[in-house]
């Protein structure tokens, strides 16, 4: 489960600029299916919270769903009506910053849910804002998806 960080430094952050850099390639497991970022950009909560539902729902208990993210930055929006000045708004909505090479998703399985694993991770993939990759491994069998 993605969690609200408990304390920030401000309650209310400036957007924040991504720096790209590469991460380090986790451990590969067999029958592991990873998504990929191959952009950057901005993920919200609540999308990375539906497509975690929609895993959930039709691989049931059978697949292990891995989100390895953090949310980090929040928007502020000020009410309807409000004239201009008097600060800065409310916080609205949370999100997370996605930097090139980094984990969406995790899904680890048996060898029955390979294919239906690697056929959801197609849908979540076109669904999403950025561009990302799958990549699978069943007992070191590598393949590459892209978008």
């Amino acid at each position: 489960m993605l969690k609200l960080p408990s304390k920030t430094r401000y309650k209310k952050m400036h957007r924040h600029i991504l720096r790209e850099f590469r991460l380090k390639i986790s451990k590969m497991f067999n029958n592991t299916v990873k998504l990929f970022s191959i952009q950057k950009g901005y993920l919200t909560l609540n999308q990375i919270l539906l497509f975690r539902i929609f895993l959930r729902k039709n691989l049931r208990k059978r697949v292990k769903i891995g989100i390895p993210l953090l949310v980090n930055y929040q928007t502020t929006q000020k009410g309807l009506g409000m004239r201009m000045g008097k600060g800065k708004g409310k916080p609205k909505d949370w999100f997370i910053g996605i930097t090139y090479g980094s984990v969406l998703f995790e899904l680890i399985s048996n060898k029955k849910n390979f294919r239906k694993m690697q056929d959801l991770l197609k849908f979540v993939q076109k669904k999403l804002p950025i561009y990302t990759k799958i990549k699978a491994y069943e007992k070191n069998l590598q393949k590459d998806y892209t978008n």
